[in-house]
């Protein structure tokens, strides 16, 4: 989970996210950090 976590605070690829227990959290993770990209201008 680090390694995803750094990749989206990056804004890097990814990669392999198969062994999360419920992937679906990074699509709610990406949201955020556009988000944060939004209000810092």
């Amino acid at each position: 989970m680090s390694r995803i976590l750094k990749a989206i605070a990056n804004s890097t690829d990814i990669g392999n996210e198969t062994t999360l227990a419920d992937p679906t959290v990074i699509d709610t993770l990406l949201e955020e950090r556009k988000k944060m990209d939004v209000e810092i201008g």
